[in-house]
């Protein structure tokens, strides 16, 4: 019996996922989902260099965070920069509220209108937070980070690379639910989150003994040696 392919079963998560807060008609209207390449170039967040990649932080089937990763290929004279991620969150959820994320991603159009669209398909999404989408091994920092913003939530996900491992996405708000800030957790320096980005990923958010909410890293693993690296 043939499979599906992963992007198949991924535009079936991402419109289940939008129609919570947009209906049916979703912001991703303008997305083609292709079929992955063979052979993905080795970035942060690894992706199709031939095409733009986008990818969704859902909670509770609302898009709570999205991600474009540029790769290599955008169309000339594009206002978006290749090999740039570019982070958005909605202000429309209070991070106190996150108690889960569910990840999933796709394939874009390379074209500018679909990457704006894509990226804010309502107001509540603000101004994006950029990091470049290939780093070296230097650019993560051995260490738990400080979060700065008033409020932040650290989650936890299964490591795609290796499942005995795990893996954080911390997340800062301010105070009007702008996202100011997102650290990404690894317990390897492999200069990049994944080898290669999976199709759907659930993170839930770390406690710590008793059950409050903890944005350190050894609440996921204590025996770990972690690594981060932060956009903002």
């Amino acid at each position: 019996m043939k499979t599906p392919s992963i992007c198949t079963n991924l535009a079936l998560v991402l419109a289940t996922a939008v129609c919570g807060i947009t209906g049916c008609a979703t912001p991703t209207d303008d997305v083609r989902v292709d079929e992955p390449a063979e052979t993905l170039q080795v970035k942060q967040v690894p992706v199709d260099a031939n095409k733009p990649t986008g990818i969704m932080f859902v909670y509770d089937r609302q898009p709570f965070i999205r991600v474009l990763a540029t790769g290599d290929r955008l169309t000339p004279k594009s206002t978006f920069s290749p090999r740039t991620e570019y982070w958005v969150g909605s202000s429309s959820l209070r991070l106190s509220h996150v108690k889960s994320l569910e990840m999933v991603s796709s394939a874009l159009r390379s074209e500018d209108v679909a990457l704006n669209d894509f990226l804010h398909p309502s107001k509540s999404f603000g101004a994006p937070l950029t990091a470049p989408q290939v780093v070296s091994k230097s650019d993560w920092t051995e260490g738990a980070y400080e979060p700065t913003a008033r409020l932040a939530r650290l989650y936890k996900a299964a490591d795609p690379d290796d499942p005995r491992r795990s893996i954080g996405l911390l997340v800062e708000q301010d105070t009007e639910g702008t996202l100011v800030a997102t650290t990404w957790y690894k317990s390897v320096n492999t200069s990049r989150i994944f080898e290669q980005t999976p199709e759907r990923l659930t993170f839930t958010q770390v406690t710590d003994a008793r059950g409050r909410p903890s944005n350190d890293p050894r609440h996921i693993d204590a025996e770990a040696t972690w690594f981060h690296f932060t956009a903002r």
